[in-house]
């Protein structure tokens, strides 16, 4: 069970990208690049993963899994601009993974790279992890809030759409 990013993060537990999540960022394999050997594990280890065997059932509460519109506010925008990830790894294999991005994805991950960014509506990263095959074996259920109004499917919880969530 989690809540917003960090639902979207429990979902990747629940998939199975094989070789496909790195596809659908670029179209070099990873085994190309010209990384540090602690780099290209830690990449390696952030888009090849097996999904989790011990999770039996996943509730998703507000989770945006296509995203929303409120960091397309440009107020939000300006803010966003001051929260950055953390620099795990050299300048040097930032720029060879940036360069290694599709070149429609690379503003995603130029600095400031944050979360924030990768929640917008039409995110190519949250149409990425849409794609991957979730596990057949763990029931699914999605808890929306709809401000009362019960307009669904045109609803909100005043952050997340309706139609982000299903």
């Amino acid at each position: 069970m989690g809540h917003s990013m960090g639902e979207l993060i429990s979902s990747l537990m629940v998939r199975d990208p094989g070789d496909s999540f790195w596809a659908a960022l670029s179209d070099t394999p990873l085994q190309e690049l010209d990384l540090r050997p602690d780099a290209r594990q830690m990449i390696t280890d952030m888009v090849k993963f097996s999904p989790r065997t011990d999770i039996a059932r996943v509730i998703y509460v507000t989770t945006p899994h296509r995203g929303s519109p409120i960091p397309h506010n440009p107020i939000i925008q300006a803010a966003i601009r001051f929260i950055q990830m953390p620099r795990t790894i050299s300048r040097r294999d930032r720029r060879v993974l940036v360069e290694a991005i599709r070149e429609d994805l690379r503003g995603l991950f130029t600095l400031p790279a944050n979360s924030i960014r990768f929640l917008k509506s039409g995110s190519p990263v949250l149409e990425a992890i849409e794609t991957l095959p979730l596990t057949d074996a763990i029931p699914y259920h999605s808890v929306i809030g709809d401000r009362g109004r019960g307009d669904s499917p045109n609803s909100t919880d005043g952050v997340v759409p309706y139609w982000s969530r299903v």
